[in-house]
């Protein structure tokens, strides 16, 4: 028996996005508890998420298949008046973080970066077998 949860990453029908046919039976959609998505909707009053969301749908709205994901980042940032951008990487990426971080700085953004080896702890150090 399989006891696997299923989540909108196991969906092939994307309805809440295109409307155009049936939600799954695991639809997060159809079943998700109304006091919970009232709670999630009273957030959007908040004037900060309210500029966030807006500024979110507003580039998505505007660039969708026009832009990179790298160009949205930085139409998101303008619209939301950051100057400052943090990129979370792993050392395995560090030369494309690096492109990154060249891209973003020459489009007048101030870039700081933290790797997954910061600290440089062994993976012994949490139980992990040196071998």
């Amino acid at each position: 028996m399989n006891d696997k949860k299923l989540s909108c990453v196991d969906c092939g029908t994307c309805n809440c996005n295109n409307h155009k046919s049936m939600y799954p039976e695991f639809c997060l959609t159809t079943n998700i508890d109304e006091n919970v998505l009232a709670e999630a909707m009273e957030l959007y009053k908040d004037d900060e998420n309210l500029m966030v969301t807006r500024a979110s749908a507003e580039v998505e709205s505007e660039g969708y298949l026009k832009r990179t994901r790298v160009e949205e980042v930085m139409e998101f940032a303008r619209k939301i008046g950051a100057k400052k951008l943090g990129i979370a990487t792993c050392v395995g990426l560090i030369r494309e973080s690096r492109a990154l971080a060249s891209i973003l700085r020459n489009n007048g953004f101030e870039v700081y970066a933290a790797a997954c080896k910061v600290g440089s702890v062994p993976k012994s150090e949490v139980g992990i077998d040196e071998k």
